[in-house]
């Protein structure tokens, strides 16, 4: 029960959040955007004419994808470079891969960028709720952006315990390699 009552500093503990903001040098911009078809601005960034970016001005997260009846599909729609509209239809679970693959390929073309390994794509986080596990000891931790992106965590006693005591410590005493022994990354 101890482990509550220390994910109860969490939100005083995560402000203020530190990460590095980088923009990209024209030549990186050009290398990342080498297959865009239109001009480019001075600094690089590919023009996108107008008419492309109409279509897509103001859209919704509704109008850019769709659960479709039964929930075992996802639509999703996009903008070609050449105008035309394009949707890909993927069944539940390989969207649920696709999302669990997502932040590792991200950060692999970070880790790309940066070798000394520095960088991260951070969010700040927006809203947290922790909840008793279902027939299991542990709880379920949600977190949440600013802007609405939500996961959810199986955290176990013992996890919940060391995770708990390391919010409590004061950030001057924080350190990025504190849960080497229980972390484990994948290989890219």
């Amino acid at each position: 029960m101890k482990f509550f009552a220390n994910f109860l500093a969490l939100p005083l503990l995560l402000l203020p959040a530190h990460a590095q903001v980088f923009t990209f040098t024209h030549d990186e911009m050009l290398k990342y955007t080498s297959r865009n078809p239109f001009d480019r601005f001075e600094d690089g960034r590919p023009k996108v004419p107008d008419a492309i970016l109409e279509k897509v001005k103001g859209l919704s997260a509704e109008e850019v994808w769709a659960v479709l009846p039964g929930g075992t599909q996802v639509r999703l729609d996009f903008v070609a470079a050449d105008g035309r509209t394009h949707c890909i239809v993927l069944p539940f679970d390989a969207l649920s891969g696709l999302l669990m693959t997502l932040p590792r390929m991200l950060q692999s073309a970070l880790d790309a960028q940066f070798a000394d390994g520095s960088l991260r794509l951070v969010q700040r986080l927006g809203t947290w709720r922790l909840e008793p596990m279902q027939g299991d000891s542990g709880v379920i931790l949600q977190l949440g952006t600013q802007d609405g992106f939500e996961v959810a965590f199986a955290v176990n006693d013992e996890h919940a315990s060391s995770l708990g005591a390391a919010l409590l410590a004061p950030p001057s005493e924080q350190k990025a390699d504190d849960n080497k022994a229980t972390e484990k990354r994948r290989p890219h």
